[in-house]
């Protein structure tokens, strides 16, 4: 679910992504152009008004393409709201253009409008190519399993639920994430009837698809260290498996997840203690994945976000190769360690004795210190990233560093600075690309905070995290001392 009810029309400030090669990219980011293409989804007989469609995500490469992802919302006939996630592809090259163009006319005359609305539409004026949820050329099983989900989910119910006594009411589907020909994720909200005694019951599972199969070896290896008890995390239980359609049925995670508490109020310092302890302890003696995050790729990523925000903020491109080149140098890389890599608080679940992370498709052997700037920086800039009350989640975030750095060898704080500086980056990438308000602002706030920390004083206790531990000392709740260190995560 989206937090941000974006305010500010972005087409308003002169110049916004100016791209002589996408000339479309002005009207594709105007609100209110969008609402008149997106008219042209619905079919004749459709009586719904479009309300409103807004920015949710952008995928840009300039004077190549962009993907424009967005939220559009239809009133009904009977007064009633519903929305529908659309994505806009522009190509600078003509000739992809005009093949979009054929595949999308395609996709349009053999899709059935059950609802009203077509699969897609082609602005030809402007250059774009409109397609909605499902239907992902590159996910070619996502419309077949969103239109015949209730069947296929009657099919194996007595799979997913590991039992004949229950039949099935009725099924929400609702999407949870989509990411233009690479991914998506649905929520599926099961209303259940036992078939002896009559009684009612809700389930919720989770339906992920993916357009490669990704890292299904990390999958299970961690799978297996769990089944060992050698994981000191839990992992949502895997319910159904169909490797050829490329998708995955998962049971619900235990518990709440970490956003939930903070928006709830009903985090506690015990909470920032215990995740310190767990990942610490994986960090410390976790078997390796076999999958690692080397030099390369971690370059790679640093030139893309540079990339990305130089496109964002061209006033601030001298000082993000500056960043670039100083974090380069000084990231010292040759630590192995099992870490999740895409920490944030909608991953991480707290149940009464276990700790549940999902998204754990990304996990590699990496630098500890990735998977704990990451973090720090997005608890510390909740408020901006997720509209998270800010008091309660920068406690979080210092309480954590404060506890972790209690259980881990010294000598990881060496890449505290530059990696620190890394994810301040990288959190300012995802406000530009998800479109948070005033991610302009915040864009040269988060260059400056990582300038900071690239120049600070580069020991195995830096300034910031002896801020922590004062900040942090008076609500400490350890269980134990010592560092959480065996003879292999030494090496």
């Amino acid at each position: 679910m989206l937090r941000f009810n974006q305010q500010e029309a972005i087409s308003s400030i002169p110049g916004y992504l100016a791209d002589p090669d996408l000339p479309g990219l002005k009207e594709a980011l105007d609100g209110h152009a969008m609402r008149g293409f997106c008219r042209r989804l619905l079919t004749a007989d459709n009586s719904a008004t479009v309300i409103d469609c807004r920015v949710t995500r952008l995928r840009y490469r300039r004077a190549k393409r962009c993907i424009i992802q967005y939220q559009m919302t239809l009133r009904l006939a009977d007064d009633s709201t519903r929305t529908h996630w659309l994505a806009a592809l522009l190509y600078a090259d003509k000739n992809k253009f005009r093949t979009g163009t054929r595949r999308l006319e395609k996709l349009i005359t053999e899709s059935v409008p059950v609802d009203g609305l077509l699969g897609g539409a082609v602005i030809e004026e402007a250059g774009l190519l409109i397609r909605r949820f499902p239907f992902d050329r590159r996910l070619p099983t996502l419309a077949p399993f969103v239109f015949d989900i209730e069947q296929l989910i009657g099919d194996y119910l007595p799979v997913l639920l590991d039992s004949h006594d229950w039949n099935l009411e009725s099924l929400d589907v609702n999407p949870v994430r989509w990411r233009v020909g690479l991914s998506a994720v649905l929520a599926l909200h099961l209303r259940l009837e036992n078939r002896h005694n009559g009684s009612l019951r809700r389930h919720r599972l989770f339906a992920k698809l993916d357009a490669t199969g990704a890292k299904s070896t990390t999958r299970s290896r961690l799978r297996q260290a769990e089944a060992s008890g050698d994981l000191p995390f839990s992992l949502p239980r895997t319910l159904l498996s169909m490797p050829r359609q490329g998708i995955t049925i998962q049971n619900s995670a235990r518990g709440m997840a970490l956003d939930s508490l903070l928006g709830a109020r009903l985090v506690k310092p015990a909470h920032a203690t215990s995740f310190a302890q767990m990942l610490a302890r994986w960090h410390c003696n976790g078997d390796q994945l076999q999958i690692r995050y080397s030099r390369q790729d971690f370059e790679t990523a640093l030139t893309r976000t540079v990339r990305i925000l130089t496109t964002a903020a061209p006033g601030c491109s001298a000082r993000l190769e500056r960043l670039a080149e100083g974090i380069r140098g000084k990231m010292v890389h040759g630590s192995y360690r099992p870490i999740h890599l895409d920490l944030k608080p909608e991953h991480i679940f707290f149940d009464t004795d276990r700790i549940t992370l999902i998204d754990i498709e990304s996990a590699v052997d990496g630098d500890p210190m990735l998977d704990i700037t990451i973090l720090y920086a997005r608890m510390f800039h909740a408020k901006a990233l997720y509209d998270l009350p800010q008091q309660q989640s920068r406690n979080f975030a210092l309480q954590f560093l404060s506890s972790y750095h209690q259980l881990v060898p010294a000598f990881w704080w060496h890449n505290f600075p530059a990696s620190y500086a890394w994810a301040l980056l990288k959190v300012a990438t995802h406000l530009f690309t998800c479109q948070r308000p005033r991610w302009r602002d915040w864009t040269h706030r988060f260059v400056s905070e990582a300038e900071s920390a690239l120049n600070s004083p580069d020991d195995n206790l830096p300034s910031l995290l002896r801020n922590a531990r004062q900040t942090a000392a008076p609500n400490r709740v350890y269980h134990g001392s010592g560092m959480l260190v065996s003879d292999r995560s030494m090496g």
